[in-house]
């Protein structure tokens, strides 16, 4: 990292004590940030909230028109984020079909690989990467084959097995890579039994059916005083919507599995910059991710009914 950049960044919103309130931009910084993480935090927000929220959203997007679509409208937080920031861009975005690539699949098998260093099966991510990208190709092989007894391949092993060996390396380049920054930006001995890389994620629908909410977090942390997520953000730097960004995963969950779903706080990580964002969840931070849904909705091609 190059020595013209500062020694220390900020960090909005933290709730920390004193001498974490500053980390360094370049490693080592793992041990502060994961003491960051474990940081004491806010309680739950309150159930009534997440139900006003929900019923404002049912106003603002449940009348969405049916149109021609075989299938709902569904808003990740890409396209929440792209929505509201870049409207002008989603419609040069393909939203109808999903090509794997390297830069596409190297979230899923870096945060598999990631795993398995945090269970110890691998000591470091490139032996972990190539480990579950062999694993892959034998799933692959043995399903083809009628086997039974295996893993069921990852969503991602068919296309990898296809790969020519210089396509192979490319994606398991962008994997390690992807992997690596993650495994380095926290020191993660003391989230051994709290960790949970890549945790199943949240949906929500309206009663109209006409639209579906999806949320993931990279990594989940049980901290003793409740759920803390991280992301790994998308880009180079968090841009001016970071706070939205973040706070969608949050909005989701609490939607979708009730209060306790939702994370006290969220660690947004920016390898390619150094940057680091936390975001301590509250009632005004669900508000406010909730209000700019029918922003992104419309930019996707859809016009929210008028709110009531």
């Amino acid at each position: 990292m190059s020595t013209s950049m500062p020694a220390t960044v900020a960090l909005p919103h933290v709730v920390r004590p004193a001498e974490a309130a500053r980390l360094p931009v370049g490693l080592p910084r793992a041990p502060g940030l994961t003491a960051a993480v474990l940081a004491p935090c806010g309680s739950a927000p309150a159930a009534d909230v997440l139900h006003q929220i929900g019923a404002a959203l049912c106003d603002q997007i449940g009348g969405l028109p049916g149109g021609g679509a075989s299938a709902p409208l569904a808003i990740d937080g890409y396209r929440y984020t792209l929505g509201i920031s870049r409207p002008e861009a989603c419609n040069l975005v393909d939203g109808d079909r999903f090509t794997p690539s390297p830069a596409r699949c190297r979230r899923a098998v870096g945060l598999a690989a990631a795993g398995r260093c945090m269970l110890a099966r691998v000591s470091y991510p490139a032996a972990a990467v190539a480990a579950v990208l062999a694993d892959a190709v034998e799933d692959v092989a043995a399903e083809r084959d009628g086997g039974c007894g295996r893993r069921r391949p990852a969503w991602w092993a068919d296309w990898y097995a296809g790969l020519d060996p210089a396509a192979r390396a490319a994606a398991q380049a962008a994997a390690v890579t992807w992997a690596t920054q993650l495994w380095t930006a926290l020191d993660w001995s003391p989230l051994r039994r709290r960790a949970a890389f890549g945790p199943p994620g949240y949906r929500w629908c309206p009663a109209s059916g006409r639209l579906v909410l999806r949320a993931r977090f990279d990594v989940l942390v049980r901290a003793d005083s409740g759920p803390v997520a991280i992301i790994v953000g998308q880009g180079d730097a968090p841009g001016a919507d970071w706070r939205l960004r973040l706070g969608w995963e949050a909005l989701v969950a609490g939607l979708s599995a009730g209060p306790e779903a939702v994370p006290r706080r969220v660690v947004g990580l920016w390898p390619a910059s150094g940057q680091v964002r936390f975001l301590p969840v509250d009632a005004a931070v669900l508000v406010d991710v909730s209000e700019r849904v029918a922003d992104a909705t419309a930019a996707w091609g859809v016009v929210p009914s008028a709110t009531k």
